[in-house]
């Protein structure tokens, strides 16, 4: 009898086992997609996708690679929101932005995803100094023009030693071009006894060669497009502000900003510990044509 109530009670505990284990299998979901090129419809593969849980969530994320067929497949996700992202060398998610927001409910697997990839556009071109002759170290940034993608719109690169500059994965769109060259790349340093404004470094200057934004002429691309454009940077006056920082407890910094309103100004800082700072701004004269 004791045998008998022993082996029932093993196979109570078993069944309570199973019966508790098959909701947290259930709860998984299963996720099928595909990839595909637009505009033609060609499957993509080795495409990367990754899910990443929405903020506040603990679901964490998950990845899968495309097969020939552009097809992928995600099992045991768990239920939420989540951001879908797309990554493939010279593609670009078709969509407003660079990921696409999906929720996913629990017991509801999803079998007929379909995302778009279009071909990247690329701008490429030089950038030049007032000689004429190459620069190196210039930062060349490409502005989606009235982006809503909230950052996303931004690419930049830099100038090798030939002056040139690549910008890649940029979706269809028109973009504002701006080179910014090395803080305090001078072009030109007077004598001390000279006037100030005489002193000149080279400034941020946008395509197709002004120091106003509001005067920068757009570029635009297209899927799969590689535009050159080449430019060279101008020239602003110089002005050096020097100070001492008192009073901060040892081992701490402070960063100085002087921002101006000036139109074309951008705002310079500087991290600095107790004692002096020194550091030159672009300010473009008024009076002065560039």
């Amino acid at each position: 009898m004791k045998r008998l109530i022993v082996a029932f009670s093993c196979l109570v505990a078993t069944a309570f086992a199973f019966q508790n284990a098959v909701p947290e299998t259930a709860s998984g979901i299963t996720i099928h997609g595909t990839v595909l090129q637009a505009p033609g419809g060609q499957p993509i593969r080795k495409a990367n996708v990754q899910f990443r849980a929405s903020r506040g969530q603990s679901n964490g994320q998950y990845s899968a690679t495309t097969d020939p067929d552009g097809r992928f497949k995600i099992d045991d996700v768990k239920p939420g929101r989540y951001m879908v992202t797309i990554d493939h060398p010279g593609f670009v998610q078709a969509a407003r932005g660079r990921s696409t927001s999906i929720l996913l409910l629990p017991g509801q697997d999803k079998t007929d995803l379909v995302f778009h990839m279009q071909p990247a556009a690329v701008i490429t071109g030089k950038i030049v100094d007032l000689d004429g002759d190459p620069m190196r170290d210039v930062t060349v940034s490409a502005e989606r023009v009235a982006s809503a993608l909230r950052g996303m719109g931004f690419h930049d690169s830099r100038t090798n030693d030939l002056g040139e500059f690549r910008i890649s994965d940029l979706q269809a769109g028109r973009y504002t071009i701006t080179a910014l060259p090395p803080q305090g790349a001078v072009a030109s340093t007077p004598p001390e006894k000279d006037n100030p404004k005489d002193h000149m470094i080279y400034a941020a200057t946008y395509y197709p060669g002004t120091l106003d934004k509001q005067q920068a002429v757009a570029v635009e691309v297209h899927p799969g497009d590689e535009v050159p454009i080449n430019f060279g940077v101008l020239t602003s006056s110089a002005y050096r502000v020097t100070g001492t920082i008192v009073g901060l407890p040892i081992k701490d910094m402070v960063e100085i900003m002087l921002s101006a309103k000036i139109k074309g100004v951008s705002k310079v800082s500087s991290w600095v510990k107790e004692g002096s700072l020194s550091f030159r701004m672009s300010c473009p004269d008024p009076t002065r044509q560039p």
